[in-house]
């Protein structure tokens, strides 16, 4: 049973954002962790957008659950010492990730257990600063006694707790630090609904930016996919395009085709919002 010293925090009064429709009320991600190939199965690379190293692979479901915890959580904050933390559902954030047993809670604890024991050394410039991380993300998960279910009877799994999961203190800071995205349900569902580890990384790629106008090929690079041969190459490509039009009517991600070259084209949409 996992205990916490917790305290509520308010939005900071000081972010100004460049859209003006309301903001969803929780964060998903940020820039780099979406910029960067920290869920690609890589466990060392380098871009024009900052590097990264880890003890051991992560890909894309491990993103879609930190994505599904954000959105199905039912309450966030920090602790104490300054470290995130999330109170969740089970059964919902399973259901969200469309898991047909939603009560595969070893899945999940494995699943959750990888972020814990993966080290990550993570390096970005924004405005000119370098920033550093060098620890894993998860700190601990289970069950927590602050916070427990109305109406339960005695001897319920989890004994009436919900699942709180608490980040690292430097996976905190990215938030602090990097941009923050934010995105409505809709969209990250759509996200969690395609098939492709390799679809999900373009999409995600795409919007950590205001606008994208690139060749996939060099977004396969930035996402770490170099080095492959050309039959793997020739199969991402073909998993982009079998997705063309559901890219476009879900997250205005334009795929367009010229003899071999793909090209990618974005623009931010109102399910976006990404600070100035």
């Amino acid at each position: 049973m996992l205990g916490l010293l917790i305290k509520m925090e308010c939005p900071s009064k000081n972010i100004i954002f460049n859209m003006k429709p309301k903001l969803p009320k929780k964060p998903v991600s940020t820039v780099h962790q979406q910029r960067l190939p920290l869920f690609c199965k890589k466990t060392k690379f380098e871009t024009i957008f900052g590097n990264i190293e880890l003890s051991k692979e992560l890909n894309q479901t491990h993103k879609d659950i930190l994505d599904a915890m954000t959105t199905c959580s039912i309450k966030k904050g920090k602790t104490l010492e300054g470290r995130m933390f999330i109170v969740f559902e089970i059964r919902e954030v399973l259901k969200f990730l469309g898991h047909k047993k939603i009560t595969n809670h070893k899945w999940l604890s494995q699943k959750l257990d990888d972020m814990m024991s993966t080290i990550i050394k993570l390096q970005y410039t924004k405005n000119d600063r370098i920033y550093k991380i060098h620890s894993n993300i998860i700190n601990k998960f289970g069950y927590s006694e602050k916070f427990k279910k109305e109406n339960i009877k005695e001897g319920t799994f989890g004994e009436g707790c919900y699942y709180v999961v608490v980040f690292s203190e430097e996976f905190t800071k990215l938030y602090e630090h990097d941009t923050v995205i934010y995105l409505d349900k809709q969209t990250i569902k759509a996200i969690v609904d395609v098939s492709s580890d390799f679809v999900k990384s373009v999409i995600r790629f795409c919007m950590s930016h205001q606008q994208c106008n690139m060749k996939l090929e060099d977004i396969m690079y930035y996402l770490g996919y170099e080095n492959i041969s050309e039959r793997h190459k020739q199969r991402l490509k073909a998993e982009i395009l079998k997705y063309k039009n559901y890219l476009e009517e879900n997250f205005n991600i334009i795929v367009k085709q010229e003899k071999n070259q793909i090209t990618i084209f974005y623009k931010s949409n109102l399910s976006v919002f990404l600070p100035e």
